[in-house]
């Protein structure tokens, strides 16, 4: 018989899940993005993407070998030109993923991600993220970005702006292969598109 603190955890954990949802639908229906291609207004943009990166992470179960040891960080890796550090910086302060904190670095060589458990391709080149990806199959890594290709590559979470605001796709045979869990609160809220591998049947 399930203990009654056994119970009260799984109800807390479920109950932290939909408030993650939550946010991420409330952000995703009425945070407007910058529209204007200054510096400024590109800095508020990264800060919603990097403000739902969190909270979609902090929906997700990781499995035990994805860390390094118990007491290991969570490692968040920038790819790409003009990385928002600060805007992750600011948007992970004070959370932790997995009960773990969380370090944010802006890597140079694509190889250098093996090891952390999320990537987040700033802007960068089609062969810069297939280079990547080709690095990260099959290892409990989420993948994040706005590019055009990214979904189509097998990246996980793929952003775009729908009617001035910010959505995404959620490739879901990417997050199974790599064994990483997403809540199914968060992934009932991204566009309504066909899997890569459904496509490509057609």
């Amino acid at each position: 018989m399930e203990s009654v603190n056994s119970r009260i955890g799984r109800l807390t954990a479920a109950c932290l899940k939909a408030a993650v949802a939550c946010c991420l639908l409330v952000i995703a229906t009425f945070a407007p993005l910058p529209m204007v291609a200054d510096s400024p207004a590109r800095a508020g943009a990264e800060s919603v993407k990097a403000v739902m990166t969190s909270i979609i992470l902090r929906s997700a179960q990781w499995p035990d070998n994805a860390f390094k040891d118990g007491s290991s960080a969570f490692h968040l890796g920038i790819i790409g030109r003009n990385p928002p550090v600060k805007e992750f910086n600011a948007a992970f302060k004070g959370i932790t993923i997995s009960g773990r904190t969380v370090t944010v670095v802006s890597l140079k060589n694509p190889a250098d991600i093996v090891g952390f458990q999320a990537v987040y391709f700033s802007e960068t080149s089609e062969d810069v993220i297939v280079q990547t990806l080709a690095l990260l199959a099959g290892r409990p890594v989420l993948s994040f970005g706005e590019h055009d290709a990214l979904y189509r590559l097998g990246g996980v979470v793929n952003y775009r702006k729908v009617d001035g605001k910010l959505r995404f796709e959620f490739n879901r045979k990417s997050m199974e292969r790599s064994g990483v869990k997403v809540s199914a609160q968060v992934i009932r809220l991204a566009l309504p598109t066909k899997q890569p591998q459904e496509e490509a049947a057609e």
